[in-house]
């Protein structure tokens, strides 16, 4: 009886799966609260074997960090590996960025030890597939930043746990209370250079970069960055510069006898204009090339005669 009561507690206490946090979001993380009241507080954090997160409105405001709120994990009991963890809403990639910076603030001593565990969500499932890697203070009772390299790291996974004088069992003082900020991914060691593309005119400008990364990526002639033509006047998805019939739709762009007219409007394919005029009904109205509509047909200018039945016909004196 004893025997069963110990593997029903074994299976409890080591076989049970964590809770995640139902919300996901991605980095950078400032704690801030934005002009939609949309923050990130407790509801996104999962705490675990004895850490405890909350946010709350930053106590040690300075240069270093003016920053209004803040996060804050507090140790106390539990397991050396304390702390608290969020699930971000894409695997964290770390080929252009493999720095994890953040700021923290603690009156734990020089040289605690900061872990930080990149993993699964469904870690213990898997066999604990994680990357973890380490950082110590340099400053007592002041901010300061630390970076973490990550450039070994696979791009499997999408939970960051924090977990602050690791390898100590925290007692809930002030030497195991560690507020933290401004987590954020870059391609530097300096957690204050912002990698990205600087070219104002590429469909990936990031006008809070810092640095350029290479990366940028411009729109195909013709087309914006969407994909969309920039000039398509009759709206049939070939842009005007590629358009065998600019001013009549015609998706398939067939030109039966290769002149360069698609056969929608190129009206002398087999039939004399004069045949067609003959055929067609009265005239609505002439506009020239950029669709400007004109009284007079003069001698040297390409006219579009459109009529009344919807034929167009193009037209050279």
């Amino acid at each position: 009886m004893k025997m069963l009561r110990f593997i029903s507690i074994f299976i409890m206490v080591f076989c049970a799966k964590p809770t995640f946090a139902q919300f996901e979001v991605g980095l950078p993380i400032d704690f801030e609260l934005s002009d939609n009241l949309f923050q990130i507080d407790s509801t996104y954090f999962t705490n675990f074997n004895g850490g405890t997160f909350n946010v709350l409105q930053n106590p040690y405001t300075d240069a270093d960090n003016p920053s209004k709120w803040v996060g804050k994990i507090v140790r106390s009991g539990g397991d050396v590996w304390a702390g608290s963890k969020i699930q971000l809403d894409a695997n964290l990639s770390f080929n252009q960025y493999p720095i994890i910076s953040l700021k923290i603030y603690t009156a734990s001593p020089v040289g605690t030890q900061v872990k930080l565990k990149i993993e699964d969500p469904a870690y213990l499932d898997l066999g604990d597939p994680s990357y973890e890697v380490d950082a110590w203070t340099t400053v007592s009772n002041g901010w300061e930043t630390l970076v973490f390299d990550f450039s070994d790291s696979p791009p499997l996974y999408n939970n960051i746990a924090f977990m602050f004088d690791y390898d100590v069992i925290g007692d809930g003082s002030i030497q195991s209370t560690f507020y933290f900020d401004d987590i954020m991914q870059s391609s530097s060691i300096d957690p204050n250079i912002i990698a990205g593309c600087l070219y104002p005119l590429a469909c990936n400008y990031n006008d809070e970069a810092t640095q350029d990364d290479g990366s940028c990526v411009f729109a195909q002639m013709f087309y914006d960055c969407a994909g969309f033509c920039v000039n398509d006047a009759d709206n049939d998805l070939v842009c005007d510069e590629l358009d065998n019939c600019t001013l009549v739709a015609n998706f398939d762009q067939t030109d039966s006898d290769g002149d360069e007219e698609g056969d929608l409007c190129d009206y002398d394919d087999g039939l004399g204009i004069s045949d067609l005029e003959q055929a067609s009904s009265p005239l609505v109205k002439m506009i020239d090339l950029l669709g400007r509509e004109k009284k007079h047909h003069k001698s040297g200018q390409i006219l579009f005669y459109i009529y009344e039945n919807g034929t167009v016909v193009k037209q050279f004196k």
